[in-house]
């Protein structure tokens, strides 16, 4: 959420999202792990991860960091 109350008002296309990616270890199981998100905005989560993934630099690049940039979402990236 914004700092003026915005949320990404996406309801369709919706992801599930690993909050501790699941290759840094982050459960698929445990519920508190998973939340959704807009396709766009589970890309730039993954863009903050994997910063050099070749698929995410190129295919999405340019709309992740539109979306990004115009909406917000519940949670922040944890640490790695």
């Amino acid at each position: 959420i914004s700092p003026s109350g915005v949320r990404c008002s996406q309801t369709a296309h919706l992801e599930i999202d690993h909050v501790r990616p699941y290759a840094f270890g982050g459960s698929s199981r445990d519920k508190e792990n998973l939340r959704c998100l807009c396709k766009l905005h589970n890309l730039f989560m993954a863009r903050k991860y994997f910063p050099k993934h070749p698929a995410l630099m190129k295919s999405f690049a340019s709309r992740v960091s539109e979306c990004a940039e115009s909406h917000y979402f519940v949670g922040e990236p944890i640490g790695v």
